[in-house]
């Protein structure tokens, strides 16, 4: 068998250990089953040839008798044991004995268990195992923003603001400085609001990669307010982690695999 096709089916086992679903590559699954499918064929040509009552009449005509098979390379072998396979005077009938059900029970298996995802998913997983997790179990990487809120002045705070009533937003640093310093020394600043300011870190989005948590920022970053990445721990979100674990074994070779 090929080692592409073995390193598959070992792959196909692992993840069938944790998941219900095997999960691999539109080109991937088509292989599969294409193997599978060949091994059937081959495991009914087998049984033809070996049943000597199926095999027909000799000189049946345009059909290929036991002299001339053996004459024949692989390919040429297996199209002449299919025609007469499947001539009307040949009375066969494919026996339904275990080791043939069992093959065609694991293929309509196979085919029912796999699902063909699109390459971005096997782009993902390969991020996911190959990324730096900053030392962090289970990584979900969020994107904050920061905002500034309203809060008292006698707790904690980052600045204070000056707002002119009948403008828009803050008014310039130096008569900011000139407000603090009336306000300070007890004189009136009719028509100006004092407001005490406390930056905070706004959620934005989590991703399961950083290399997500990049992408939307080029696509929508002009649209936050210093924004950056964090790392934060799935730890006890178990459909985080199941979700995780599933993405990382797409396209993925098993240990000790080609």
């Amino acid at each position: 068998m090929d080692k592409g096709i073995e390193a598959l089916i070992a792959r196909v086992k692992k993840q069938t250990e944790s998941f219900d679903t095997v999960v691999l590559k539109e080109d991937e699954a088509k292989s599969l089953i294409a193997a599978l499918e060949q091994a059937q064929r081959n495991a009914m040509r087998y049984q033809f040839i070996r049943d000597k009552d199926a095999f027909g009449d000799e000189s049946e005509p345009g059909l290929i008798g036991w002299d001339g098979l053996v004459e024949l390379d692989a390919n040429e072998f297996d199209a002449a044991i299919d025609e007469r396979m499947a001539h009307p005077n040949i009375a066969y009938a494919p026996p339904h004995h275990n080791g043939m059900m069992q093959l065609s029970n694991e293929l309509a298996e196979m085919k029912r268990k796999c699902v063909e995802l699109p390459d971005e998913f096997a782009r993902i997983a390969e991020n996911l195992r190959t990324q730096d997790n900053r030392i962090t179990s289970h990584p979900v990487f969020v994107i904050f923003q920061k905002e500034e809120m309203v809060v008292s002045e006698e707790f904690d705070h980052d600045r204070i603001a000056w707002v002119w009533e009948c403008g828009d937003g803050e008014v310039e640093d130096r008569t900011a400085r000139r407000l603090e310093a009336l306000h300070k020394g007890c004189r009136g600043t009719r028509g100006y609001s004092r407001y005490a300011m406390k930056s905070i870190k706004r959620f934005v989005t989590a991703c399961f990669t950083e290399d997500g948590c990049k992408d939307y920022l080029r696509q929508n970053g002009h649209n936050l307010n210093e924004p950056f990445i964090y790392v934060h721990s799935a730890y006890r979100n178990d459909e985080w982690r199941v979700i995780r674990n599933w993405l990382m074994t797409v396209g993925g070779n098993v240990e000790g695999s080609e």
